[in-house]
């Protein structure tokens, strides 16, 4: 019932009250205290903070139990512009992270305003965090036709997935036999199919959900169209073999040097990334 109100609280009344808040909070912890074994636990670990709920109750077990905390800050934006960036100079961010055993981030932007924030010597740079052996083309697997694309990622506003679709549909006009495969689920699912279906791609488009296993859809592509904080991914498709295409922004910028170990394009511009696709194929 709390998650109820403070979320109806921020829809229409545009702000968080600090009372609901602090409830929510306060009835996550007491849930997360009656988790089987969690006595035992050795780290308490929480990544991602958009927002300092789950953060604080991580804090909150560290203290209850007397285990180190550790904060994995899971996003590469941090540009107080940018309405999907993680409010890392939030005074209530700023309170738990001051409180973190440790904090890690892929981002070298992040890793270096964390260092200006007074934090950088509990703060360390994790750039490749993956096992890339494991995504390794298999040589039995032939290759493929060259008109193959992949879009590997959370369906959701944050991510846009729906730039590279209205991209596909343009790549197919010039390329009818071009397919693309959608692998991930979120918010946007049901927008997304509404929208291959409008614009005629049925049949050439295919969404196969959330998985949890996406080494196959790699291996049987020709190309992978990043979309915003594509950063895992990323290193994932290079180990499969597979050509990169990102929008320019955040971490994915940092990563890739454009038109040596993939391409870069401007965030939103459909026409770019189709531009960019079919000269690839």
């Amino acid at each position: 019932m709390s998650s109820i109100l403070n979320s109806a609280n921020i829809k229409f009344l545009h702000r968080s009250q600090n009372a609901l808040s602090e409830m929510l909070t306060t009835n996550l912890y007491r849930q997360a205290l009656k988790t089987p074994g969690i006595e035992k636990v050795d780290v308490f670990h929480v990544h991602g903070f958009w927002q300092p709920l789950y953060p604080k109750i991580g804090l909150r077990l560290g203290k209850r139990f007397n285990r180190p905390f550790v904060v994995t800050l899971h996003g590469d934006s941090i540009d107080p512009k940018d309405r999907f960036s993680m409010p890392l100079r939030n005074l209530a961010t700023l309170e738990v992270l001051r409180e973190a055993g440790a904090i890690t981030t892929f981002a070298k932007e992040t890793f270096n305003a964390l260092g200006e924030l007074g934090l950088g010597k509990k703060s360390y740079l994790i750039p490749n965090f993956i096992n890339s052996g494991l995504f390794k083309r298999p040589d039995w697997i032939k290759n493929n036709s060259g008109t193959k694309i992949v879009i590997i990622s959370r369906l959701s506003k944050p991510k846009d997935p729906i730039t590279p679709i209205r991209a596909f549909a343009l790549v197919k006009k010039e390329i009818p036999e071009a397919t693309l495969q959608i692998v991930g689920y979120g918010p946007l699912f049901e927008y997304a199919n509404r929208l291959v279906h409008d614009l005629g791609l049925d049949g050439s488009v295919t969404f196969v959900g959330m998985q949890s296993n996406v080494r196959k859809f790699m291996w049987d592509s020709d190309i992978i169209v990043g979309t915003r904080g594509s950063y895992i991914t990323t290193l994932e498709a290079w180990a499969a073999g597979i050509v990169v295409v990102a929008p320019r922004f955040g971490i994915m910028k940092e990563i890739i040097s454009d038109g040596e170990t993939g391409f870069l394009t401007t965030p939103e511009n459909i026409k770019e990334l189709a531009a960019v696709l079919l000269n690839l194929i």
